[in-house]
């Protein structure tokens, strides 16, 4: 087979649509990641691993584990940069992370992954080792500098339950890893989406959820602050976990500090503190109201 040549690293421009946007106008955080998932797969995709590369060989990629830190989201008709390159491997898993940046150059995001070869057949995941030797991974560049860990279970109540339909379905016939991200989100009552902006997510896909399975979102403090919470998701029918996630908030004026200062604060696992001065201040904070 005659080898594709590939990028290590791929950049794409997306823009943001009406119809990528919540009611705030900025850019949904499940379409966020479904930016930062197609660029991962057009990578893929210009290599004799994509999805139709492996599929003939009966195998499928699968995103086992992903962690996305926000700085700030897009609104309306912004363009939005998508850069991304893998990092080689660890294990049975495949790296991949993401960097998202506005038009002038501003760090909106950055995101980091793991992936899994799976068995179409008996849905087992197989070593990456004879991909990773062929793709060409910058594993001295990291856009987040720790993997993506196994979230700590926690006390958890019910806070949603959907069903799987035909539309939440993917290419591979099962939910979409987006839809994950929309139903642990529409699982929080209408003011904590209206008044608290996410700042980090992440999320440990461990089965998957398949056409007519209803699901129920259960969630649970990860801290006193209540900033931080975790969220498993289950498949009603056996009790099975689909996923689970941890998900960290910022208040209004936290969401100020952030914009003006463009800083970073993380209690889990290891604190991280980062302040940068942008050279202007956000457009949805101004200095001054008329």
């Amino acid at each position: 087979m005659e080898t594709k040549p590939v990028s290590s690293i791929l950049k794409e421009r997306y823009r943001v649509n009406s119809f990528d946007i919540g009611p705030d106008s900025r850019v949904k955080v499940s379409t966020l990641f479904n930016f930062m998932l197609n660029s991962a797969w057009n990578h893929a995709n210009s290599s004799e691993f994509g999805f139709g590369d492996l599929k003939e060989q009966g195998r499928i990629w699968v995103l086992s584990r992903f962690l996305v830190e926000i700085n700030r989201l897009p609104v309306w008709n912004d363009e939005v940069i998508i850069e991304t390159w893998g990092k080689g491997k660890d294990g049975l898993f495949a790296l991949r992370d993401f960097i998202v940046s506005d038009a002038k150059g501003e760090v909106l995001a950055i995101a980091t992954s793991s992936w899994l070869i799976v068995d179409m057949k008996t849905r087992r995941p197989q070593r990456p080792d004879e991909l990773m030797e062929k793709f060409p991974c910058v594993e001295d560049k990291h856009a987040v500098t720790r993997k993506p860990d196994k979230i700590p279970p926690v006390d958890m109540a019910e806070a949603l339950y959907d069903e799987v339909r035909f539309g939440d379905l993917d290419v591979n016939n099962h939910a979409n890893a987006h839809r994950y991200i929309e139903w642990i989100l529409d699982s929080y009552a209408e003011e904590m989406l209206k008044k608290r902006h996410i700042r980090r997510i992440e999320i440990n896909f461990m089965s998957e959820a398949l056409l007519g399975d209803g699901i129920v979102v259960l969630s649970g403090n990860a801290d006193k602050t209540g900033a931080v919470f975790i969220h498993s998701i289950v498949r009603k029918s056996d009790s099975k976990e689909l996923c689970r996630a941890r998900v960290g908030w910022g208040g209004e004026i936290l969401n100020f500090i952030f914009d003006i200062l463009n800083l970073t604060i993380w209690k889990d696992n290891d604190l991280i503190f980062e302040i940068a001065i942008p050279k202007v201040p956000s457009a949805r904070y101004p200095a001054s109201k008329a």
